[in-house]
């Protein structure tokens, strides 16, 4: 911990830390969530030491198990990301509740391949919307709801795989080590 992160900044922010297998190989990684960004870290046994597996510098974001990332935008826009074994997006869907004029929208994921293929009917093309990178469906409240339903069960569900940052620091309680580092750790978790 203490050669890929800011200690006190990581005692500040209170971090969402889990152990998820996020590329399904059978040993789970380190993950962790808070205002700074997205990161999984992978051990690599040839270099005993840790890799990148993911990372993403906005807030706002949540692990949802393995291959699985979501994020929320201003409450109004939330995305999950499949991820493939190696961390890059796979496919990503975006829910959208938009307010002004009231409305709900998810995008289609590989939308445009199939567009591209001829497999979409004209008349299905006229109900989409597209927002220059994405085509998004028009659903009803309720429609919404059930869709995005999911979404936030998986984050409930990965609730119950967080860590405190006491579990990785043994000593973090320890006056000394609060000194040398400049904490100021109250300890949360029992």
């Amino acid at each position: 911990m203490e050669d890929r992160y800011d200690l006190e900044e990581l005692v500040t922010n209170s971090p969402d830390m889990y152990f998820f297998d996020m590329d399904e190989d059978g040993a789970p990684e380190l993950c962790i969530a808070d205002t700074a960004g997205t990161f999984v870290c992978k051990y690599d046994p040839e270099t005993d030491g840790y890799v990148s597996w993911y990372d993403n510098i906005t807030s706002g974001g949540c692990i949802l198990g393995s291959r699985k990332i979501g994020y929320t935008h201003n409450d109004d826009e939330e995305y999950l990301n499949q991820m493939d074994k190696d961390g890059q997006i796979e496919t990503r869907i975006e829910y959208a509740a938009l307010m002004h004029p009231q409305r709900y929208i998810v995008s289609i994921p590989g939308y445009m391949e199939r567009l591209q293929k001829g497999q979409i009917p004209e008349s299905m093309k006229r109900k989409l919307y597209y927002d220059g990178q994405n085509y998004f469906i028009r659903v009803t409240k309720e429609q919404y709801k059930d869709l995005i339903k999911g979404l936030h069960d998986a984050r409930k569900q990965a609730e119950e795989h967080t860590v405190p940052l006491s579990y990785f620091i043994e000593d973090i309680e320890n006056e000394e080590y609060q000194s040398k580092y400049n904490l100021n750790y109250k300890h949360k978790h029992q």
